[in-house]
This record gives C-alpha cells, sequence and structure tokens, in this order.
C-alpha cells in the first residue's frame, strides 16, 4: 500500500510511521532535507530523492498520482 503526501508530512515521525504500519511514503522531500537525520526510514528516502533527479524520482514513486 502507497500513502501519498505533500512537504508538510516531510517528518521523521510521518516516515517512522509509516514504516512501522507497512505502507511506502511517498513525500517530497524538502530541498534543505539532510540526509542525517535521526529518521533511518526519512534518510533513505532523502538519499533516493537525490541519488535520482526529480522526473525520474516522480516516475519511480509514481509521485502525483491520486
Amino acid at each position: 500500500m502507497k500513502a501519498y503526501g505533500d512537504g508538510a508530512y516531510d517528518t521523521g515521525g510521518i516516515y517512522e510511521l509509516s514504516e512501522y504500519k507497512g505502507v511506502e511514503a511517498i513525500i517530497k522531500p524538502r530541498k534543505n532535507s539532510r540526509i542525517d537525520t535521526p529518521s533511518e526510514a526519512r534518510g533513505r528516502a532523502v538519499r533516493l530523492y537525490r541519488l535520482l533527479d526529480h522526473e525520474r524520482w516522480v516516475r519511480l514513486k509514481q509521485y502525483g498520482r491520486r
């Protein structure tokens, strides 16, 4: 199951809760997001976003799709 959100949901707590519930959070990280965040789940998401360019990340995650 996927859960979509906007930048307001880009917090470690949301990523951790989503992972706990078994839901893939599809939240675009903020431009100033740091990789060394205390949340491992959010750190992985930020790393992936930076590894891919925005367009590739959007296609991979199907961001914006409702």
